[in-house]
């Protein structure tokens, strides 16, 4: 069950499932604790690979075992990972009932350290149910006493867990200092996977930021400690992370092999839950080069997958969309952006959902409602102001020049491109700024118009970014018809 635990930790959930069934084939030689236990944590892995049902029917079972023994601890760990799928599958009252029910279990045996763990996942859940300051306080609480009692690891672990939640809601200065905080603690307890996951959440902010080179330098720190550990999930994710890195910078073709590689290695360690995700920016990027082909086949393999996780799920309806909107079918785009957005307000995601607001005006913009576009780029665009983020700011700037275009107030949609510029000065995007690119060409007179598609033509197709590349010749050759 130690070597169980090890390979859990490790990310080799295959090989951790292998030494469970292995010991469920012991029959009456387990004991009923071991028997339970060995339960719980092939419910753990379940969780892990993204099988909801099947996590919480081997959770339930172990909750059941433990009750008959009776066995406190064990109700306590059981409740933690019923808490965990819950909150995944997007049912936040029955997850703060399980976790709460845990935390007074461990309080009743006097635990304090894994009384301490709860109140970080309890924190978790509660931030995702919008419960900012009740998770905040459950966040400080856990790492006070951590820090009381000199455990630098728990306290890393709280730090992480509070920084992670911030930067999901769209604050990542705020994260940032955190995440800091966390990596001296691991560096304290000698925790080398702890300082890997915080070094790669910071190389995610720089990279947020678009500082490449700090990121890129982050990223391979963090990969170096994960291959030390030989923690194969993390190497992959790592490597993930990586790759959106030469998406960002325009380079295409060893984006996709990355992420294919990242991909693969997910699948050969049940990881399901990164495979999608590996699978779902694939698409994306392939949708990006135009590759209609390869996107069906990513589709059909992501479709096989049959995950249940709520945000998983919204991906692939947005990668459907992208597609679809690009091919000019129109209504199909706004039906899977629509399905998008539900499951992102199903659990709670408010920065994502913004996300979906701005794919949905999109759509408005390319079924001519034109007003209702430029409306909701203004209201998103201060939304994203207000939360930071800086790629997006320039995505709503983006629709707003395109909708002002469209009502032929060229002065206005200049202004908006110039602070698109601004921002893409401090945080380059390849393909925001081709599109900035073609976004210019429409309102500057005929000879700078047709060296701005000249220049997007020619770099869209280094670049591998096809459709852009197709946009700007055609316009390019209207310039020149009579």
């Amino acid at each position: 069950m130690a070597e169980a635990e090890a390979f859990i930790e490790l990310g080799r959930l295959n090989e951790a499932r292998e030494v469970l069934d292995d010991l469920l084939s012991w029959g009456d030689q387990l004991a009923d604790a071991d028997l339970a236990t060995t339960h719980l944590l092939i419910g753990r892995i379940e969780f892990q690979q993204g099988a909801l049902d099947q996590a919480l029917t081997e959770a339930e079972l172990a909750q059941s075992l433990f009750e008959l023994i009776p066995h406190p601890l064990g109700l306590a760990e059981a409740g933690m990972l019923l808490g965990a799928i819950h909150d995944r599958a997007g049912r936040l009252q029955a997850s703060l009932d399980a976790l709460d029910l845990a935390l007074l279990r461990f309080e009743e045996l006097g635990d304090r350290r894994r009384q301490s763990r709860a109140l970080v996942q309890l924190g978790t859940t509660l931030m995702r149910a919008n419960q900012t300051d009740e998770a905040v306080e459950r966040f400080s609480e856990a790492a006070r006493y951590f820090r009381a009692v000199g455990d630098r690891q728990g306290e890393g672990a709280a730090l992480i867990n509070h920084a992670t939640l911030i930067a999901r809601g769209g604050r990542l200065f705020d994260a940032e200092p955190l995440f800091e905080r966390a990596r001296e603690a691991f560096e304290d307890a000698a925790d080398l996977r702890g300082q890997a996951m915080a070094l790669g959440n910071l190389a995610a902010i720089a990279g947020d930021r678009r500082d490449m080179s700090r990121s890129i330098e982050l990223a391979e720190e963090s990969l170096a400690l994960f291959e030390l550990l030989g923690a194969d999930t993390d190497i992959a994710r790592v490597s993930y992370n990586l790759a959106l890195l030469h998406r960002r910078q325009g380079d295409l073709l060893s984006a996709e092999l990355q992420i294919r590689r990242a991909g693969e290695a997910f699948q050969r360690q049940g990881a399901v839950l990164m495979q999608t995700r590996a699978l779902t920016t694939l698409g994306a990027i392939l949708v990006s080069m135009g590759r209609t082909e390869d996107v069906a086949e990513v589709m059909q393999t992501l479709d096989a997958l049959e995950i249940e996780d709520p945000a998983e799920q919204s991906m692939i309806h947005i990668v459907r969309a992208e597609q679809a909107l690009q091919q000019g079918e129109i209504q199909l785009a706004r039906a899977e952006f629509q399905s998008a957005y539900d499951l992102m307000a199903q659990i709670g995601a408010e920065n994502h959902l913004l996300v979906s607001r701005l794919n949905l005006a999109r759509v408005d913009l390319a079924e001519g409602q034109i007003v209702r576009a430029e409306q909701e780029a203004r209201a998103l665009l201060a939304a994203f102001d207000e939360i930071r983020m800086a790629n997006r700011q320039v995505d709503a700037l983006l629709l707003l020049a395109a909708a002002l275009i469209e009502q032929d107030r060229p002065e206005e949609a200049g202004t908006s491109l110039g602070q698109a510029e601004t921002l893409l000065t401090d945080s380059p995007d390849a393909e925001q700024g081709l599109k900035l690119g073609l976004l210019r060409s429409r309102i500057a007179d005929p000879v700078l118009a047709e060296q701005r598609l000249e220049w997007v033509e020619t770099t869209a197709g280094e670049q591998g970014f096809s459709p852009l590349m197709t946009q700007a010749r055609a316009l390019r050759l209207g310039l020149q018809s009579p």
